[in-house]
């Protein structure tokens, strides 16, 4: 009898458990995971099926009422959404780790790499690297065609500079490129050009196309191919999503095969280059999503100006260190007026590129007009980069509900020499994220990669302190030699303690930033950029607080675990 009733209690016991616990596909427990909610919650566990959130709460109550085998202990380590990239280039930068790196190389180091390339590779076969930028050389000029043609003479070599915005090349290049003393500049390009008038190997903005014309696309494999390497090392960075700007129909075919293998770690919202063909065809899909998420058609990509590093951002006034120079324009206002109009009927955004501050007056004019014209109300235009601003200006992002899209770390790459560029007067009005947070904006923020390092961690100290990873600057007097400035009518107060430190960002404004602005900036902060039930179970794991570490330490802060769609993608062991 004694059995009887321990076995009918064990049923009962067990039946109530199946009736009060649910199964779930993965649990996370013992944490301090920043929700981001409304009330910036702080919970310690997660329960997770079909990729998306279904409770938060203590690790007690969750392992009550939730049963999975698959549980990760955090460990007491720290959770938020997972990072999101608001501005990058994925094609380019999975291209770029196997092509020749230039990053903060000089020119005889790039020569020497050009010719080690060259001894491997066939006469006639491109040799193409990235990352190279005459304002860390001593000599602050763009390169010439001489040392590319001695290093690699038979072959043809193209570097794209660090902001994508010029490249520079060698004879062989050119003579396949079919380039002469007298091939006419396009409309929004430049070709630098010596005093006798021949072209130096040095091309800015449209045209570099005289160059790509000639040089062969990427086959579809190995397009493939880098972007697999490329969101391979993305995932290590804590980073579940990106915002793709600049894509055409064979890309997102490309993306397409990758997620509908189950080979795409991350998710994808992607804004199209191609105002004619692709746009046409995506335009009337509106929002094409793909793969619970992971791939949303967003809209399209313009540019109205270059960078402010090969002087191409178009300024209003001439550049104070090249006073012949305004910049260039690469569409016009009512280009971008019209295809505005035309994205806003089909329910779809438009991000225009724009540097300079005659660059951002035309894209806002055109957008305001656009939208006096346009019934709908929401329209989330976005002006990728929006770094020097006229005052006039400024107001208008929050007014219209235009979106600023920044990359801190553009600010603190920019530094040394910005102020030479464009003088203290518009310095002032330059990377403005606090002025645009109080005025009532979200920002999303990117890191342009692989014009910058895609590392979210160093994005982010860039955000909330305003410094380069070596700390500068402190003080002017301490770091004044680092700074390309001839002048001396600097207020020398804007280099204390971080560069123009009274634009920081807060820690948590950085990381919505990252998360919830950006998630925001393509209409789906209702599926993700905060931990709440109903949304996308996308995670950071990271062994410090971010929110709460000192500031050197910041950038000491590992990433642990990235979790997308409710899956471990990246773990670090």
């Amino acid at each position: 009898m004694k059995n009887f009733f321990i076995i009918m209690l064990t049923g009962i016991i067990f039946y109530s458990c199946s009736i009060f616990n649910k199964d779930v596909d993965l649990i996370l427990k013992n944490g301090k995971i920043y929700t981001l909610d409304s009330d910036n919650s702080i919970v310690e566990a997660v329960a997770i099926k079909g990729g998306k959130i279904i409770a938060t709460g203590t690790s007690e109550k969750i392992l009550n009422k939730y049963e999975t085998t698959n549980i990760i202990d955090l460990e007491g380590n720290y959770a938020y959404p997972g990072f999101i990239d608001a501005h990058g280039h994925l094609l380019s930068y999975g291209n770029s780790l196997t092509t020749i790196d230039c990053n903060n190389a000089g020119m005889e180091e790039i020569a020497n790499m050009v010719a080690e390339k060259a001894k491997n590779m066939n006469p006639g076969e491109w040799i193409v690297g990235r990352g190279w930028d005459q304002n860390l050389w001593q000599k602050k000029e763009f390169p010439t065609y001489h040392i590319l043609e001695k290093a690699a003479p038979d072959n043809p070599v193209l570097l794209t500079r660090t902001d994508g915005h010029a490249i520079w090349v060698n004879i062989s290049t050119m003579i396949e490129a079919g380039i002469t003393p007298d091939t006419k500049e396009p409309e929004g390009g430049k070709i630098i050009k010596s005093k006798d008038g021949e072209p130096t190997g040095v091309f800015v903005d449209n045209a570099m196309d005289l160059i790509y014309r000639v040089k062969e696309d990427l086959s579809p494999e190995q397009k493939e191919e880098a972007i697999i390497e490329g969101v391979n090392k993305l995932v290590e960075l804590g980073i579940t999503e990106i915002h793709d700007m600049g894509v055409d129909a064979s890309l997102i075919d490309v993306y397409k095969k990758i997620i509908n293998e189950g080979r795409m770690p991350i998710r994808i919202c992607v804004y199209i280059s191609d105002i004619e063909e692709t746009w046409n065809q995506y335009k009337q899909k509106q929002k094409d999503l793909l793969g619970n998420g992971f791939l949303t058609i967003c809209g399209v990509k313009l540019f109205v100006d270059g960078a402010l590093g090969s002087r191409g951002a178009a300024l209003i006034e001439p550049y104070s260190d090249d006073k012949t120079n305004r910049g260039l324009t690469i569409l016009s206002e009512s280009d971008i007026q019209s295809v505005t109009e035309d994205a806003l009927k089909h329910n779809m955004q438009v991000a225009v590129h724009a540097i300079g501050d005659r660059g951002n007056s035309i894209v806002l004019t055109a957008f305001e007009k656009a939208l006096k014209n346009s019934s709908k109300k929401d329209s989330r235009l976005r002006v990728e980069h929006a770094q020097i601003l006229h005052p006039d200006d400024i107001a208008k992002f929050s007014e219209y509900g235009i979106i600023p899209s920044v990359q801190p770390i553009h600010a603190t790459s920019d530094m040394y020499w910005a102020e030479a560029r464009l003088g203290s007067k518009r310095t002032k009005n330059s990377y403005l994220w606090k002025t645009f947070i109080d005025k009532g904006s979200k920002i999303p923020a990117g890191s342009d990669f692989p014009v910058e390092s895609p590392n979210i961690i160093e994005n982010y100290y860039a955000a909330v302190t305003r410094k380069d990873m070596n700390g500068v600057p402190n003080s002017w007097s301490e770091h004044k030699h680092l700074f390309s400035y001839d002048k001396t009518d600097i207020d020398t107060s804007n280099y204390s303690d971080g560069w123009y430190a009274k634009e920081k960002m807060s820690r948590l404004e950085a990381l919505k930033s990252f998360t919830e602005w950006a998630a925001y900036s393509v209409f789906q902060e209702k599926v993700k950029g905060t931990i709440e039930v109903g949304k996308y179970a996308d995670f950071v794991v990271l062994s410090g607080d971010i929110l709460e570490v000192k500031d050197e330490d910041i950038l000491s802060v590992k990433i642990l675990k990235t979790i997308v769609d409710g899956k471990l993608v990246f773990e670090n062991k």
